[in-house]
C-alpha cells in the first residue's frame, strides 16, 4: 500500500487494506483465528458499520485489533477501517503500523487541508469585481481623503456613499454614487 491523503479532523476510509495469504506460507485451513493490529500516532482508527459478533477492539482509539476465524470476514472488516486525525495541522503526516503475526507493514497517511476551489477566474480587473461602500455624517474632508486614497490604487472602482448629514454637500466623481439618507434621527 502507498500513502493516501486525508483532510484534518475528517473520517476517511483507508483504501486497499486487506490480508493476503496465498503464496506466503500462511494457510487458511491450519488457522483458527486471524488477528491483525493497526496503530497510528496522530489520529484514531475505527471500523464502520460494526455488527454484533464482529471482533474489534480499540474502536475510536489509536490502536485497533481485528480478529476473525474467517479470512473473508477479516478482509471485509479491514475494508471498512477509517482514520481520523485528532489534531488540526494543515500539512503533516502520520504512519499506520499494520501487524499480522511476524509480518509488519508501515504506510504513511498525508494529512492536508483540501485546496479551496476557485469558483470563477477573477482575472486582473478588480474594478468589475468589487464595489466600495462607505457611510458619512458631516465628515466631507475625511471622505475626500478616502476617495483620493481609493483612486490612487483603484482609479475605476465603483464607490457608493450613504450620507445622513443634516446639510449634505455635493460629492461627485467618476464612478461614484452618492445617496442622501434621512438625517441622523434620535429614537425617543
Amino acid at each position: 500500500m502507498t500513502s493516501f491523503k486525508v483532510a484534518p479532523l475528517r473520517k476517511s476510509l483507508i483504501p486497499g487494506l486487506a490480508l493476503q495469504t496465498q503464496g506466503r506460507g500462511i494457510t487458511s485451513n491450519k488457522r483458527e483465528v486471524y488477528k491483525v493490529s493497526l496503530s497510528v500516532n496522530k489520529g484514531v482508527l475505527s471500523v464502520e458499520d460494526l455488527l454484533d459478533g464482529d471482533q474489534v477492539e480499540g474502536q475510536g482509539r489509536s490502536n485497533l485489533t481485528i480478529s476473525s476465524s474467517n479470512l473473508t470476514q477479516l478482509n471485509d472488516l479491514l475494508s471498512r477501517v477509517t482514520y481520523t486525525s485528532t489534531i488540526y495541522h494543515i500539512k503533516t503526516k502520520d504512519l499506520v503500523y499494520f501487524n499480522f503475526e511476524d509480518h509488519k507493514a508501515i504506510f504513511p497517511i498525508i494529512i492536508r487541508r483540501p485546496s479551496i476551489p476557485v469558483l470563477y477566474d477573477p482575472g486582473k480587473d478588480i474594478n468589475s469585481q468589487v464595489t466600495i461602500i462607505t457611510k458619512t455624517f458631516l465628515r466631507y474632508k475625511e471622505l475626500n481623503v478616502l476617495i483620493q486614497s481609493i483612486r490612487k490604487f483603484y482609479p475605476k472602482i465603483k464607490i457608493i456613499i450613504a450620507d445622513d448629514s443634516l446639510k449634505p454637500e455635493h460629492v461627485s466623481g467618476n464612478n461614484i454614487e452618492h445617496y442622501i439618507m434621512p438625517p441622523a434621527q434620535v429614537n425617543t
